[in-house]
């Protein structure tokens, strides 16, 4: 790696957890990427309160997987569920980062996921969210995405990792971390850029900065004119398994990037 790359170090990592909707996968790369970077990583439960507020409603019941049978939820059956889980993790974590001498911390909160995870991320370097937090909807006909794929000029092979190349100053670290992850978990890194021929041979020559390691990268380019709904329709079409987002601090372009998260429905690592 470059050193204009180890002189950006990622040492501050947040992996946001929700008993709910477990990846352990996720957790696993996020070890492992720490270890890596010789990280410390932080792990943030959070506790569901569109759940929590659900399970308090009088007809609220749930269906047991096991014997099929309907029972009564309620909030502190909830809670109790919350705290099984975290512990549960804990123990999960402590295994592995133990396996990989990273040092971690637990931290447990109640909100919406998506709000929490991001507010606890202004003092972190990069955001592993491991909920499908996203209101993606199938919606697209096949047309639409066939007429999409035609623009791509360089193949993409499905269940990579993928990173969204933008002009944010954390560019750098998010192709580090990007792949990192495709190199930890032995997948393919794909570069989506919206542009053109010449675009893409300006991000070639930019990435070729960052990086001396040998690592297979595929390009997938999509017209600018292209709107979210369509970007994330084709992520979930490529079966995107991670997608590595950099952000800006800039006021604007951060609300941007809340709005892409809230609709996205697919585990995100996000790097400022």
């Amino acid at each position: 790696m470059n050193n204009a790359v180890d002189n950006k170090p990622v040492s501050r990592m947040l992996i946001a957890l929700d008993a709910m909707q477990e990846k352990p996968g996720a957790l696993e790369t996020a070890v492992a990427l720490a270890a890596h970077r010789q990280s410390e990583l932080m792990m943030l439960f959070i506790e569901d309160m569109n759940l929590v507020n659900l399970a308090g409603l009088p007809f609220a019941s749930e269906i047991d997987r096991t014997s099929v049978t309907e029972r009564k939820l309620d909030s502190i059956q909830m809670t109790r569920t919350f705290r099984s889980q975290t512990q549960r993790l804990s123990r999960q974590l402590e295994q592995m980062t133990r396996q990989k001498n990273v040092p971690y911390s637990l931290r447990i909160v109640r909100g919406h996921y998506l709000q929490e995870a991001l507010s606890a991320f202004e003092v972190m370097d990069v955001l592993f969210m491991c909920r499908t937090v996203g209101k993606y909807g199938k919606r697209s006909t096949e047309q639409k995405l066939s007429s999409l794929k035609s623009e791509s000029h360089y193949h993409a092979t499905s269940n990579g990792v993928w990173l969204m190349y933008n002009d944010s100053p954390a560019i750098e670290r998010a192709f580090a971390v990007a792949s990192d992850i495709a190199a930890a978990t032995q997948q393919n890194l794909v570069v989506m850029i919206h542009g053109d021929d010449d675009k893409v041979s300006q991000v070639k020559q930019q990435i070729s900065k960052y990086s001396d390691r040998a690592i297979a990268i595929n390009y997938f380019i999509i017209s600018p004119e292209q709107q979210e709904d369509t970007v994330i329709e084709l992520l979930h079409s490529r079966l995107c398994r991670m997608l590595v987002l950099p952000i800006s601090t800039e006021e604007a372009e951060q609300q941007n990037a809340d709005r892409f998260l809230e609709r996205l429905g697919i585990p995100v690592v996000v790097v400022r």
